[in-house]
């Protein structure tokens, strides 16, 4: 049985993962009960806050996060907002080193390089790790802007190549489980 806010992922490989914002929840725990509502119509595989990971959905099925792209992605939604300014994202480190272990375990798992794509990369279909918005401008699907210009990429993709797959340079990812 596929669960509510997902759906069949049709044989498509994954090949992609996806950083989100919630823009509104703060906490992993306040996001899961949202979209837990009826009529929500959103889901992620993932959520993280600064102390909190919870898984919401399994690998094995696509969430609702990213229109056309739901069938080829994993996506993690951290509960931050895009129009932070850098220093906000670097003060709740322990949010986005657990982002960075769920991203560096999924690419391990799923074989998907730890790069961070630029949106012509996403347009182009190369397999790696972005944000929401970086699929709406390379796909011009959409319209969200998440996780917003000022999200500290650089630092993400070196957590998230710490220590390597299923390294020791952070908090594991597998805390909470959706039920």
């Amino acid at each position: 049985m596929i669960p509510r806010g997902s759906q069949s992922r049709a044989g498509t490989p994954i090949s992609l993962i996806v950083v989100h914002t919630a823009e509104g929840a703060t906490t992993a725990v306040d996001l899961e009960h949202y979209l837990d509502q009826p009529g929500v119509e959103a889901s992620y595989h993932k959520i993280c806050d600064d102390t909190t990971t919870i898984t919401y959905l399994p690998d094995e099925v696509a969430s609702w996060s990213v229109l056309s792209g739901n069938n080829r992605s994993l996506n993690v939604c951290v509960t931050g907002f895009a129009r932070w300014p850098t220093s906000e994202w670097l003060a709740h480190d322990g949010m986005l080193r657990r982002a960075a272990v769920v991203v560096r375990e999924w690419c391990a798992r799923h074989h998907i390089p730890a790069v961070k794509l630029s949106p012509a990369l996403v347009g182009a279909d190369q397999w790696g790790v972005c944000g929401h918005w970086d699929w709406t401008l390379g796909k011009r699907d959409g319209t969200h802007t998440d996780p917003g210009p000022n999200f500290p990429w650089g630092v993400f993709i070196g957590y998230v190549n710490q220590d390597g797959p299923g390294g020791t340079g952070g908090p594991r990812s597998e805390e909470h489980t959706s039920e």
